[in-house]
């Protein structure tokens, strides 16, 4: 009864944003993007203090789990002594914890990449009320808390004719219907950048739809597909609410191991496996960002 009223309120409050933005709609050509303003140097200085200092204060949790897991640990009590004894502890006893959550986050994160681009392009493309009814669905399961998800997928696929419980298709399904909006909001704003016209004309040249798609819209919205894909993957990997609902024995992710670890008040292992997370994580992300530069910036 609670998942019940947490999923009417959180859909009813999503409906009303839907409607106020509806109101009016706003578009920006990739062709003619806003050109950048300088601003007064004083004012520079202000605004890059600012970024800074809540960059800096954002990853201060983060260096001091770096750091920890470093620590000679026994138990709750860490030494300031340097020791590579917990990532030991972690990769000889967990191994399959991490290949699982990089399996499962890659999965997830190709399906909702190649599904949501062709969800983005109906919604933006082809416009109708089964279309807008498509985007609004899409956009239910980020609406929906995990625990609410674990608790549905548990509900649903536990008896016949579809049995899910006990296998990693059951985290799969979660983790790919939980992320899938990501990448179709990313691909529908980058679609809204990109003049219609450019398609038309190659159609209109004699290449067909689907040709005109992946040899012209495709690319130009690559951008926005690798933006989506990246917060896919990081929202996957580090996903914990629904996992600590679905997985079991066989299937354990790194964040449930970092959950059973910090319960047990292990602390240096779950800082190393914590330290490994952040490495999954920001990697793809650094990668990502070399490679496309400002486009993958501001595709979003």
């Amino acid at each position: 009864t609670a998942a019940t009223l947490l999923v009417l309120c959180t859909t009813g409050i999503l409906l009303v944003q839907y409607w106020a933005v509806g109101r009016r709609r706003y578009a920006m050509s990739q062709l003619r993007p806003i050109p950048p303003t300088r601003l007064r140097p004083t004012v520079q200085w202000l605004c890059a203090g600012f970024v800074y200092l809540v960059v800096g204060l954002s990853l201060i949790p983060a260096i001091v789990v770096a750091v920890t897991s470093f620590f000679e640990s026994r138990g709750p009590v860490l030494y300031p002594n340097f020791s590579l004894g917990n990532y030991r502890e972690v990769l000889f006893n967990v191994p399959r914890a991490i290949a699982n959550s990089f399996l499962l986050s890659s999965l997830s994160t190709v399906l909702d990449v190649l599904l949501g681009t062709l969800i983005a392009y109906l919604v933006v493309r082809r416009r109708s009320a089964t279309t807008a009814a498509l985007d609004s669905c899409v956009m239910v399961p980020y609406a929906i808390p995990g625990t609410v998800i674990g608790v549905a997928f548990i509900v649903a696929f536990n008896k016949p004719p579809l049995v899910l419980t006990g296998t990693f298709m059951i985290l799969l399904l979660a983790y790919f219907i939980r992320r899938l909006p990501y990448s179709v909001r990313a691909g529908s704003a980058i679609l809204h950048q990109i003049d219609p016209a450019v398609e038309e004309a190659s159609i209109s040249l004699g290449v067909s739809p689907l040709k005109s798609f992946a040899k012209v819209t495709a690319r130009l919205m690559l951008p926005g597909i690798m933006s989506g894909g990246i917060l896919t993957w990081v929202q996957t990997i580090t996903e914990i609410s629904a996992t600590i609902f679905l997985y079991f024995g066989a299937w354990s992710t790194i964040t449930v191991v970092i959950y059973r670890q910090v319960s047990s008040s292990n602390f240096g292992s779950a800082a190393a496996a914590s330290t490994l997370l952040l490495v999954a994580v920001f990697i793809p992300v650094l990668a990502v960002n070399w490679v496309m530069g400002e486009r993958a910036v501001t595709a979003v």
